[in-house]
C-alpha cells in the first residue's frame, strides 16, 4: 500500500475511527479531521494526539502496581517506536532540505529553534537521522 493511495488513506481513516472510538469520547473531534482530503501523515498525528489525551485522562492510581508495570513497559516500546519514527522523519526531512526551506543554516539549529532541544541532542539527532 503506498503512503499518499486512496486506498490508504482509506484504510487510516478507518483505523483513527477504530482508535478514537475506543479511547472513548476523548477526541471525537479527530474524526473530524480525517477524511479523504487528510494526508495520512495528519491522519496519523492526529491519531496520536488522540491517544495522548486520553492517556492523559486515565488515573494511574486506580490501576493495580501489576498492571500499571506492565503497562509502564508497554507505554516505553511504544515511546521507543516513535523516537525511531522521528529519527526516520528527521532524515528524510533533512534530505528534502526541510530546514534550509524553515530558513535554518542546518538541520541542528533547526532541531534546537523549532524543537527546543539542546546542541548536544541536537548532534545526536543529526547523526542517527
Amino acid at each position: 500500500m503506498l503512503l499518499g493511495s486512496r486506498d490508504s488513506q482509506e484504510s487510516l481513516s478507518s483505523y483513527v475511527r477504530l482508535l478514537v472510538g475506543n479511547c472513548g469520547g476523548v477526541s471525537v473531534r479527530v474524526v473530524s479531521v480525517v477524511g479523504m482530503s487528510t494526508s495520512p501523515l495528519a491522519a496519523a498525528t492526529a491519531a496520536l494526539r488522540a491517544v495522548r489525551e486520553a492517556l492523559g485522562q486515565v488515573d494511574p492510581w486506580s490501576a493495580p502496581p501489576v498492571e500499571l508495570g506492565e503497562q509502564i513497559g508497554a507505554l516505553q516500546v511504544e515511546i521507543d517506536v516513535l523516537a525511531g519514527t522521528a529519527c526516520r522523519w528527521t532524515g528524510v526531512f533533512a534530505e528534502q532540505d526541510g530546514p534550509a526551506d524553515a530558513g535554518a543554516g542546518s538541520l541542528a539549529t533547526w532541531l534546537r529553534r523549532e524543537l527546543r532541544v539542546t546542541g548536544h541532542d541536537a548532534r545526536r539527532r543529526v547523526r542517527t537521522s
